[in-house]
């Protein structure tokens, strides 16, 4: 899909902030606002969204409406505060002369002189008129937009595209299971993997020193943390925790990390799956761990700006990184992922996720002129049989299955679990309900894994 862009720049404006379109379909728009929440207002929202995170996911999402409504509340208010009159006729007319032309529009957030403001989750935007999250839609997904004076080009890339995972979890800080992480990774992009559209490696140690020897001796293209970061007060930057050669803690900032990925030219994004990777100082647009990294060269970064649990992690890496694999932009691959996390009936986690951008069209790779460039074979070249392709297919199916059953078996369990301590009557007739669909689903799966199996003897 081609985007259009509407540019959205905000500023301070005394007391209040100024928003204004730069540009646009239609054309230029501004407004003074006034944040329509305090801050304790936006502390409640992360402590809600914690709670479902923690307690009520686990169980049943939809036995936890306070989060729901809350993060609906929140970006309707913020929705209809940034766009009033002529900013809501720009947009409106935005989208639909983008829709004519037959692509979609990417809101380009503009938060470098107003940086405080990049802590608020703008991902939430709501269009009450139309009950539509703005970012849940790949006709308009929202970007935090760095413009900085150094080009960025696509780069050629034929598959399969090579991921650099770095997990980490050094003493003196809250454990990680690093290796139920690398399998929840693994399961995610296995399919992916299979089709040889994506090759990932696991850096065995999680050190500096390492990170810099494995970009040495091979190119990659994305690279993956998942670990901690924090906000270390001596330096007053935010960074990552690694560990050193002897599995202690070592601060790792944003600035030096950017240095030692800026040399790698074929590395076109970071994904950052660690507390804090999004979250950054009031007082400079960088400080933050995806904002730096961005500014010393990375054309994209996603963080996560709130903790995220294992099954919308492995969601988002198996929809995004299959997205980007069949040649969407970053932004239209992030929104696939969105709405794989939305479509489980998580209808809170699919913001998590944050993109940093600084390429102007999201094409961070150019697959098409990469295969425009592949020899064809000869003529009289070995092809593969139909029988050989179709049991390759078959493979990947019951791959595909297998995972979905393990997932819905937990899914089972947990409900299992919260059956046997509920008390209410009306909540244990919704949990019995919950888990007589979660079982016909298990019987049906099993079925058609069965049938597979046999066909594959």
């Amino acid at each position: 899909m081609r985007y259009e862009d509407f540019d959205l720049f905000i500023e301070p404006f005394g007391k209040r902030y100024k928003a204004r379109v730069l540009n646009s379909p239609a054309g230029q728009a501004r407004n003074e606002f006034s944040l329509p929440f305090r801050q304790a207002e936006l502390e409640k929202l992360v402590q809600t969204l914690d709670e479902y995170r923690r307690y009520a996911r686990p169980m049943n999402a939809l036995q936890y409406p306070p989060a729901k409504d809350a993060v609906k509340d929140f970006g309707s208010k913020l929705f209809q505060t940034i766009f009033r009159n002529e900013m809501l006729s720009c947009l409106r007319r935005s989208i639909d002369l983008a829709v004519q032309r037959g692509g979609g529009l990417r809101l380009r957030l503009r938060l470098t002189e107003a940086p405080e403001l990049a802590n608020i989750p703008w991902e939430y935007l709501h269009l009450p008129s139309l009950n539509r999250f703005f970012a849940l839609s790949t006709e308009t997904p929202i970007v935090r937009y760095l413009d900085l004076p150094e080009r960025i080009q696509s780069l050629e890339v034929k598959p399969p595209i090579k991921i650099l995972a770095m997990l980490s979890s050094p003493f003196g800080y809250p454990p990680l299971d690093v290796e139920h992480e690398w399998e929840n990774l693994r399961q995610a992009l296995s399919d992916l993997e299979k089709r040889g559209l994506v090759v990932i490696e696991r850096l065995p140690e999680a050190t500096l020193n390492a990170l810099q020897r494995q970009l040495r001796r091979n190119e990659y293209h994305i690279f993956h943390f998942i670990g901690h970061g924090i906000f270390d007060e001596q330096t007053q930057e935010y960074g990552l925790v690694l560990e050193d050669e002897n599995s202690q803690s070592r601060f790792v900032s944003a600035q030096l990390l950017g240095m030692l990925l800026h040399d790698e030219r074929t590395l076109r994004l970071a994904v950052l799956n660690a507390c804090e990777g999004a979250r950054h100082l009031h007082t400079d647009p960088f400080a933050g761990t995806a904002q730096r990294l961005v500014q010393q060269g990375i054309p994209a970064v996603i963080a996560m700006q709130f903790e995220i649990t294992d099954e919308a992690a492995i969601t988002f890496a198996r929809e995004f990184y299959s997205a980007v694999a069949d040649g969407h932009p970053v932004d239209a691959a992030l929104a696939e992922a969105r709405k794989g996390i939305y479509a489980q009936g998580n209808e809170v986690e699919w913001a998590t996720p944050v993109l940093y951008m600084r390429s102007p069209d999201g094409m961070i790779f150019d697959f098409a002129a990469a295969r425009d460039n592949i020899k064809l074979p000869a003529p009289n070249a070995t092809a593969s049989t139909p029988i050989a392709t179709e049991r390759r297919r078959l493979e990947q199916k019951l791959e595909a299955l297998r995972s979905e059953y393990d997932l819905r078996r937990e899914k089972a369990k947990r409900i299992r679990a919260a059956l046997a301590i509920e008390t209410d009557v009306a909540v244990k007739f919704k949990l019995e309900q919950q888990l007589q669909i979660e079982e016909a689903e298990l019987t049906r799966l099993d079925q058609q894994i069965n049938e597979i199996e046999q066909k594959l003897k």
